[in-house]
């Protein structure tokens, strides 16, 4: 009797354990199944992103390509003040597109007007050549750095050689300046492009600058002998103006070809950030 329990006993403990495994069995694929397509939703997910990531470069890259063959077109081969709106119309359109490879303005411009000044071919070489006063002198730089004084003082000398050698009584220096600006065209609410303005300019502000308000530029750019139009008359470039470069007005031309031009003394330093009231 006892040897028929025990074997009664084991009987169902294998019905049992059966059963349990035939239970067990499709609870286990079922996890197993949830955890593979999650985990496969999340390798798709990962790969769709990562293919989105891919095609978002691929779309900054070519915008980038596409921006440098614009300005190494014959647009803007020979730079000069005229053609700055149009390239920073190009320079905010691809940074309004494209976050992740955004293009500095200050520095496309400085590559550019040195190029513009090195070739021989370019109308800005040919205004600097005017203005040399011997054939192998070098582009006077007008910079607030300190220690440039002497520099700025032979820009004086340039404007006066030229006046002299024209016979003109209308010369910066005439008038006690060291030379003409052009500042841009002027923006309420923005100021001008390529210059800070340390002054108060209320909202209905015609560009018109006072004597004796300071600006600073913000790109490097030219100082000129005159107002003339620099596209198509003689205006000889008395000076490279580095950016962050001072200023003082000693008399301003609003809506002269659409800008505003400036008369002005180089300043030796630029005022604190505290003086400057009026920034794009």
């Amino acid at each position: 009797m006892t040897e028929v329990a025990t074997l009664d006993f084991s009987r169902l403990i294998d019905l049992g354990a059966k059963a349990l495994t035939a239970v067990a069995i499709p609870i286990a694929t079922f996890f197993i199944d949830s955890s593979i397509r999650s985990q496969t939703t999340a390798i798709q997910d990962q790969s769709r992103a990562f293919e989105q990531s891919i095609k978002k470069q691929e779309k900054s890259v070519d915008l980038v390509l596409k921006f440098y063959e614009v300005i190494s077109s014959k647009r803007f081969e020979c730079y000069d003040e005229s053609k700055g709106p149009l390239l920073q119309i190009f320079i905010e359109a691809n940074n309004l597109f494209n976050k992740d490879l955004q293009i500095d303005y200050g520095r496309v411009t400085a590559s550019l007007v040195k190029n513009s000044l090195a070739d021989e071919n370019c109308k800005a070489h040919h205004d600097f050549v005017l203005a040399k006063q011997t054939p192998d002198s070098e582009v006077l730089v007008a910079s607030s750095v300190p220690g440039e004084h002497q520099n700025n003082a032979d820009i004086k000398n340039v404007a006066a050689a030229i006046s002299k050698s024209r016979n003109s009584q209308n010369g910066p220096e005439k008038e006690g300046g060291d030379g003409w600006l052009q500042l841009g065209r002027y923006k309420p609410q923005h100021g001008f492009p390529n210059f800070d303005v340390f002054a108060d300019l209320s909202a209905n502000h015609d560009g018109t600058l006072s004597q004796g308000t300071v600006v600073k530029s913000k790109v490097p750019t030219f100082l000129r002998y005159s107002t003339a139009d620099t596209a198509v008359r003689k205006n000889p470039i008395l000076a490279y103006f580095s950016e962050g470069t001072c200023a003082m007005v000693k008399r301003s031309i609003a809506h002269l070809r659409g800008h505003t031009w400036a008369l002005v003394t180089i300043q030796e330093s630029c005022p604190s950030k505290k003086q400057r009231t009026a920034e794009r």
